[in-house]
């Protein structure tokens, strides 16, 4: 699913911006989550599962773009790098983290927990891209095709 969403996410934010893209990803991710938490048989594992890697695909593909994006045209193979580099460190510590927790929640709580994490998540993305955040102030373009030469 993730394979699926990419090519359609980077048309969407060139046209929309990352706000009307983003949210509704953060909020079908949510919603996998409360799925997990709360079925138990096959059918809503295989929703939670495609639901999961729509919001997961859109995410990562719009916090790439914007990271690049906003960065200065000079940084942005670092600003990638850098990017990439706290993305496999959550994805390798996250779990581990968490699992300490299950535990004392559970595996249904943890979920529960998640999703109203990635709503409070969305809702200072909101903040953030409504005060214009996540904008570029140049028209010079960032050069990342390039490795940040001028163009």
């Amino acid at each position: 699913m993730v394979m699926l969403v990419r090519p359609m996410t980077g048309r969407l934010l060139d046209r929309r911006g990352p706000l009307p893209v983003l949210l509704p990803a953060m909020f079908v991710l949510a919603l996998s989550m409360v799925l997990v938490a709360t079925m138990d048989g096959p059918v809503g594992m295989i929703l939670a599962g495609i639901a999961c890697g729509f919001g997961m695909g859109v995410i990562l593909c719009g916090a790439t773009v914007i990271a690049v994006t906003i960065a200065p045209p000079g940084r942005v193979p670092v600003t990638a790098s850098t990017f990439y580099i706290f993305l496999d460190g959550a994805v390798a510590g996250g779990p581990t983290l968490l699992g300490l927790v299950i535990p004392l929640t559970g595996y249904a709580n943890l979920y529960l927990g998640l999703s109203v994490m990635l709503l409070g998540t969305a809702a200072l993305f909101t903040a953030l891209a409504r005060a214009g955040h996540f904008t570029v102030d140049d028209a010079e373009p960032a050069g990342a095709i390039t490795g940040g030469a001028p163009v």
